[in-house]
């Protein structure tokens, strides 16, 4: 699996910033097999939701009609599998939580909680522009808490308004690649790569050939590409000229100077944002507004056909009858989607591959859509993790099959799910679940 990973870490542009790109290949490259030293990386995490606020099943919390979406760590374009193993957060699983809170009528305005040092190329930038066509659907901020760069500021920048934290890292508009030329390793250890091939490029920046030039040159010139949409993006987002953007020359700007310079807009923190937007926000909201983005959203992505207006007499009692089923409708829809998500959770966490591999078996089940089977595939495959003497493990070893379920045992207990999701809110710095 790490072997994989590698192939996906050199020889691919990376919006991130150069110590996590390094970090994150020195990591895959150990857990390969080779000998190298890791340099230790802090993992990301954003600031905690207040105790008020509640967890939603659709993969963010809710505080005061704010749906406060959790965006930590380095991204890529499908996780598959690999949160809980290096830190990994999906583009593909933001793109659905974002949609939901796009609909979710208990929604009022949306938070992107970041701390990011950035990621992939791939998904970034369709993230990035969903974020920007929501804008005047419902409203959306970005909170750096305490890092937003490169892919994480082209996703944050789509929001309507940025605010940053006093020591928040802002910035790193920038493109990189990193090449691993293992040739002279090969000599040293008797190896001889051979390559069969059909097509001239075909086997281009491969890590058992030194670089060539030609190569270089042609590697630079996808840079650049990425590098010109990059900045065509905060163009775009921040009103910002293209020199303004290469005059940054990919630097990071902590929170005061990354106001000056229009990369934000507010130094603040995240306590007094949640209650600023919920001030802003929750006045005035009417169910006719989430309505809206509810249409405007679903439309965009599956471009069903309306029905027709009625005319004549009994349109206003015919219209409210239609929008009292519609929300009837709704409700049990929503019902029905939270059992099978609980049934789905129950089962990942349940089954024998979780064994030993709890953690990874949590993120699985709280922060992918991941069908059950296709989890419980991926979780053995996973290496069994050291044993924890933590309580949600031996919750975990202990009870035969905990619901998911929302209610308290008897006398006002928690319930050994419920104990199950409230250590891994506390594993997390979450508060609320």
């Amino acid at each position: 699996m790490y072997n994989l990973l590698i192939d996906l870490a050199f020889n691919q542009p990376h919006l991130v910033t150069a110590d996590r790109l390094d970090a994150l290949s020195s990591f895959l490259l150990s857990q390969a097999g080779w000998d190298i030293e890791v340099p230790d990386q802090p993992e990301p995490m954003a600031f905690a939701a207040a105790d008020g606020a509640i967890w939603s099943d659709n993969g963010y919390w809710v505080d005061g009609g704010i749906g406060i979406i959790d965006i930590n760590g380095t991204m890529v374009h499908k996780a598959v599998g690999m949160q809980a193993l290096s830190g990994i957060t999906s583009y593909d699983a933001l793109s659905r939580k974002f949609t939901r809170a796009m609909n979710d009528p208990a929604v009022r305005a949306i938070l992107l909680n970041m701390d990011t040092p950035g990621g992939a190329v791939n998904g970034a930038f369709d993230l990035a522009d969903k974020i920007y066509q929501a804008r005047g659907v419902k409203p959306v901020e970005a909170l750096a808490a305490d890092r937003m760069a490169s892919a994480g500021y082209l996703i944050g920048s789509s929001a309507e308004r940025i605010n940053v934290t006093q020591t928040a890292q802002v910035g790193s508009i920038g493109v990189v690649m990193k090449h691993l030329d293992i040739s002279k390793w090969n000599n040293k250890t008797g190896l001889s790569p051979t390559y069969i091939y059909a097509g001239e490029r075909k086997v281009e920046g491969n890590m058992d050939q030194p670089l060539s030039k030609e190569v270089k040159g042609r590697f630079q010139e996808k840079i650049d590409t990425i590098y010109d949409m990059f900045a065509a993006v905060e163009e775009r987002n921040r009103g910002l000229s293209r020199q303004a953007i290469i005059d940054t020359k990919a630097d990071i700007f902590l929170g005061d100077a990354s106001v000056a310079i229009d990369l934000a807009d507010d130094v603040t923190t995240g306590e007094a944002l949640i209650e600023r937007m919920k001030s802003k926000y929750s006045a005035g909201f009417s169910r006719a507004h989430s309505s809206t983005a509810m249409e405007k959203t679903t439309m965009s992505e599956t471009a069903a056909p309306q029905p027709a207006a009625e005319s004549g007499a009994g349109t206003e009692a015919a219209a409210a009858a239609e929008q009292e089923a519609a929300a009837v409708d709704t409700r049990l829809i929503e019902a029905n989607a939270r059992q099978e998500e609980r049934v789905r959770c129950n089962t990942i966490l349940t089954s024998e591959a979780a064994e030993g591999r709890m953690t990874a078996a949590i993120s699985l089940a709280t922060d992918t859509e991941m069908p059950a089977e296709a989890a419980i595939a991926a979780l053995e495959k996973m290496p069994v993790e050291a044993e924890s003497t933590s309580r949600l493990d031996k919750l975990m070893r202990t009870e035969d099959n905990p619901s998911l379920g929302s209610d308290t045992v008897d006398g006002g207990e928690m319930s050994a799910s419920q104990l199950i999701l409230k250590d891994h809110a506390a594993a997390t710095g979450r508060k609320g679940a």
